[in-house]
């Protein structure tokens, strides 16, 4: 028998998961010339940043060697600099060229470069490595290093000028600048433009404490404050078996054959009352794969600011299926979730419930900026990343990039610590307790109230037994890869506004279902098998860019116009769903 009220609630988790990947988005580099190259991600990355324009054929070139101008454009624009002065070179003036006058003066005024002892700056020449390495070092202000034992290491060591191997071993002890497959550093040579971004990439990449992390936290904060947005992009996943019989090696790269060759969009718009008690979401989502396209847009209308919930949703059935629904249901263009009129006396007033949900958020904000500067210094989890070019209506602006990178024995052991310290954090479990009898006092099942209220009240008394358990599971997991090799990395964009304007990253995850079976058996205490009873080790990858504007803008949300001709309930759905499978069976037992 289907049970409506289950229907209800998986359509209704399934809605939930496609609103919130809705802004997702990926930008790859469209150029022939970067795609594939061996910095393909660094250079897509800073052409997306506005920080690598290219030529006017569009082209980028990133196997050309740079010149002195190039360079210092590019310097310029990851650091901002753009107080400008006379730059007094007798090779460069507005006269022969504005862009060149332009930067080499920006880079004159920020003090980075002296030129030749002629009066030129020869800005057509090609850059060295060495010519970098000394600017790099001089903007950087790091502790000169000709000594440096990784220096020594180099075969070509005894060839670099006297003049800038303290310049050199500055930056390759910060590991900015790197040598050749061959072991060589060659500093006399040219670099090129690919080789420069990546550098410079490194050099904008900086560990962050809690505290110079805070305009994250901030905009993390501020995002809930958000009435108006809108979201754009695309999402990607890649699937990779090893390890697998033929039998199940063969299903497994049909899936992953659909799946790797998948690409969904979606866009996003939402409207938020002052209080958040009422909202109103539309979604378009797109997948596109082998053999299929299926397209459909997703309305939310939610009110909660009274003591009787209104919550609809409205899904547009996909082309796709449409000619499988059930004869009475063709043509129907709409299905309808509808929970109106849920009485909510008996669980407290819901902007109460936001209210007190918003203060544990913020409390939790504050616990996790607290343990973040302990865990910065130990593993370096958040990165500025440095800047991203904003063209907006009033001009050139920038926002500035924060990262949380994670591989599986960062995450493990930040998991690991922060758990251990915060379940020993007066402030933490005072935090839970009141969470636990927040959920309580708005739950009307008497048993459920009952279970969290005497889980609140033995919170505290259950801390060692607890720490026990986990550390013991998390001791078994030690030896289970969980996170892959790409890792997770987020990269968030924070505008001037102290706004979240992108969310860019990937994450790796790797399930051996062998090694992770036997750890889970041994966590649960149960007898662990010899031979494992599956196998396989599986990849899953996610790739994902999320723009997120007109922030607080003129954005309208429109329902679509709902009549029993256009559209049909859960209810009928499941109904004409069972009619259509009873139907089925009795024309086979015929």
């Amino acid at each position: 028998m289907i049970n409506n009220q289950k229907v209800k609630k998986l359509l209704s988790v399934f809605l939930s998961v496609v609103l919130a990947l809705s802004s997702f988005s990926i930008v790859f580099a469209e150029s022939s010339e970067i795609r594939g190259h061996w910095a393909e991600k660094q250079l897509g990355d800073w052409i997306d940043r506005g920080l690598m324009t290219g030529y006017l054929d569009g082209s980028y070139k990133p196997n050309n060697n740079i010149t002195r101008s190039e360079f210092v454009a590019l310097v310029n624009r990851i650091y901002q600099f753009d107080e400008k002065t006379e730059p007094g070179f007798t090779d460069v003036s507005a006269e022969a060229n504005q862009w060149v006058y332009d930067e080499v003066s920006k880079a004159k005024k920020a003090g980075y470069i002296n030129g030749f002892v002629d009066g030129s700056f020869k800005p057509n020449d090609s850059i060295t490595r060495q010519e970098v390495a000394a600017i790099i070092s001089r903007i950087e202000k790091l502790e000169p290093n000709p000594d440096s034992e990784i220096l020594k290491n180099y075969v070509d060591a005894n060839d670099i000028p006297e003049w800038s191997k303290a310049d050199i071993g500055a930056v390759v002890v910060k590991g900015y600048m790197r040598g050749t497959p061959e072991n060589q550093f060659k500093a006399l040579a040219q670099i090129t433009r690919a080789e420069v971004v990546t550098a410079l990439d490194r050099v904008a990449t900086k560990d962050l404490t809690a505290a110079d992390a805070k305009p994250l936290f901030d905009a993390i904060r501020k995002q809930q404050e958000i009435k108006t947005m809108e979201s754009k992009g695309s999402l990607y996943l890649a699937l990779k078996a090893d390890g697998l019989s033929e039998e199940e090696k063969t299903v497994f790269d049909e899936i992953a054959d659909v799946v790797n060759s998948t690409k969904i969009d979606a866009a996003s718009k939402a409207v938020m009352n002052d209080d958040g008690t009422k909202v109103t979401a539309e979604t378009s989502l797109s997948a596109k794969a082998k053999g299929f396209d299926v397209n459909t847009t997703i309305w939310v209308d939610m009110d909660m600011s009274g003591d009787t919930q209104k919550l609809t949703e409205v899904v547009k059935v996909p082309e796709i299926l449409a000619g499988f629904m059930p004869e009475e249901l063709q043509g129907k263009e709409y299905l309808v979730i509808d929970d109106q009129g849920a009485n909510q006396s008996n669980a407290g007033n819901p902007k109460e419930l936001m209210e007190a949900s918003k203060k544990l958020q913020d409390s939790m904000m504050k616990i996790i900026e607290r343990y973040m500067d302990e865990a910065n210094t130990d593993f370096g989890i958040v990165k500025d990343r440095g800047i991203k070019v904003i063209n907006t209506s009033e001009g050139k602006d920038y926002a500035r990039i924060y990262q949380i990178r994670l591989d599986d024995a960062i995450l493990k052991a930040v998991i690991k610590n922060s758990v251990n310290d915060l379940a020993q954090d007066k402030d933490f479990i005072k935090l839970v307790k009141e969470y636990m009898l927040m959920m309580a006092e708005f739950e009307t099942n008497p048993e459920v109230k009952a279970e969290l209220e005497k889980a609140a009240a033995e919170l505290e008394n259950n801390t060692d037994a607890f720490i026990a358990s986990f550390n013991k599971a998390m001791d078994i997991l030690d030896d289970v890869t969980l996170i892959g090799q790409r890792g997770i990395v987020i990269d968030y964009t924070v505008n001037s506004q102290g706004y979240i304007i992108n969310e860019k990253g990937n994450a790796d995850f790797v399930v051996d279902a062998a090694k992770l079976g036997k750890a889970i058996a041994e966590i649960a205490g149960e007898t662990v098998a010899e031979e494992p009873t599956t196998a396989g080790v599986y990849s899953i990858g996610i790739d994902f860019d999320t723009d997120i504007f007109n922030i607080n803008g003129d954005v309208k949300v429109e329902m679509p116009t709902i009549t029993k001709e256009n559209s049909m309930t859960v209810e009928e759905l499941v109904a004409a769903l069972a009619a259509q499978a009873e139907a089925n069976q009795d024309d086979t037992i015929e």
